[in-house]
């Protein structure tokens, strides 16, 4: 519940707030409105990169941005007989210091969301593991705002992780917002196909679904998965559901090729499929402590990110 209500103070009440204070404001100058609207702005782009929206419907994040803009034109349109500016009493700059430093806090973090969707390493192309389907990024991109397993300090394998769901016709990826059936999830038992050829290194197909990871072992925490070694590198997938495996240690295979269901298996909050793909660390001062550092992986020449979806065809 506690999770619920912060997600949707951070969502919902604090952009609904803003908007409303911008809408209900009387204005003294242009300058107060152009400079509460870049407040209510920074804070809207901020939650527009980095908002859960596959909870809700990632249509709702647009509707937020068409708020803005009416609310925006229409404050624009009520000052247009003020003076520019005019002088401010020690509260109203105390207001004027106040929102300077909230709108430039926030605008900072949306740039740094907004730059996780590009890469600066060679990545790595491969084939989308689902058909049939639109499919959303629920954590994914080279920012620790837009993906929780972003770490620049270590260079782990799971730096360019993605955690992919699936949505079903009104945009959000199940019925209801936290539902406990996980059939209520439209990615729960999805045909999870190879995203590229090569070797299966490691299968894992005996951990329970919704089982809890309360110790640090990777097996745990991705749950039921598969590791491909495709030349230097490994692509792992992970949070798969138990008895789906159509693979094993040794088998060869190629790229479409249906491998297991996805589910959700390891330390997860939900069904959903974790991907990452990872090789061998470059850096000569950090090899002996960590072994594989991830790299990006590009879907139809497509570096995905949070919040981006991808429309999965039958091939």
């Amino acid at each position: 519940m506690f999770k619920i209500i912060l997600l949707l103070t951070k969502d919902f009440f604090f952009p609904g707030i803003f908007l409303l204070w911008q809408w209900k404001r009387q204005y003294a100058s242009k300058f107060e409105a152009l400079f509460l609207a870049l407040m209510t702005g920074a804070y809207i782009t901020f939650i527009y990169y980095t908002g859960d929206w596959y909870l809700y419907g990632h249509y709702v994040r647009y509707i937020l941005l068409a708020l803005f803009l009416i609310t925006t034109i229409r404050s624009l349109i009520r000052v247009q007989q003020l003076p520019f500016w005019v002088k401010s009493n020690p509260r109203e700059k105390f207001g004027f210091y106040f929102i300077s430093f909230f709108s430039m806090l926030f605008l900072s973090l949306a740039v740094w969301a907004f730059w996780g969707k590009f890469y600066s390493v060679e990545p790595i192309s491969l084939k989308f593991p689902f058909k049939n389907g639109r499919y959303y990024i629920m954590e994914g991109g080279d920012c620790p705002l837009i993906n929780h397993r972003f770490h620049t300090l270590p260079p782990t394998p799971k730096k360019f992780s993605l955690g992919i769901v699936k949505l079903n016709a009104g945009g959000t990826r199940a019925s209801g917002l936290f539902p406990d059936d996980p059939n209520a999830y439209e990615i729960f038992g999805e045909t999870i196909y190879s995203p590229g050829d090569g070797v299966i290194i490691a299968a894992v197909d005996s951990l329970e679904n919704l089982a809890k990871a309360d110790s640090a072992s990777e097996e745990e925490f991705f749950g039921n998965h598969i590791v491909i070694q495709a030349g230097e590198n490994h692509i792992t997938l992970a949070q798969l559901l138990k008895g789906s495996l159509q693979v094993q240690p040794g088998d060869t295979v190629i790229a479409g090729q249906a491998l297991a269901r996805a589910g959700n298996s390891g330390e997860s909050p939900e069904p959903h499929l974790h991907i990452h793909a990872s090789r061998k660390n470059r850096h000569p001062d950090w090899q002996q402590y960590w072994e594989r550092e991830g790299i990006p992986m590009l879907f139809e020449g497509k570096f995905l990110v949070k919040n981006d979806i991808f429309e999965a065809l039958s091939k």
